[in-house]
């Protein structure tokens, strides 16, 4: 479902229509009269976002990290 609102309902509904966005309408903002703008909602995978794991220490067995790994540029 697709609704239109004007940017000064916007300013004054913006939590209501964020609401209404995040169950599945979308919001079409309007200036004088012409649409500007567009709120859709975001389609969800489901899945939150996770840090990737750390590597595995042991790949790092016998590495010197205090070595610089770059030679100084002169």
């Amino acid at each position: 479902m697709v609704m239109e609102a004007a940017i000064a309902d916007v300013k004054k509904r913006l939590c209501e229509l964020v609401d209404r966005v995040e169950d599945g309408e979308t919001v079409v903002i309007t200036r004088h009269g012409k649409p500007a703008a567009k709120i859709v909602p975001i389609k969800n995978s489901g899945k939150l976002w996770q840090a990737e794991p750390p590597d595995d220490p042991k790949l790092y067995k016998g590495i010197d990290l205090n070595e610089p790994i770059l030679d100084e540029i002169q």
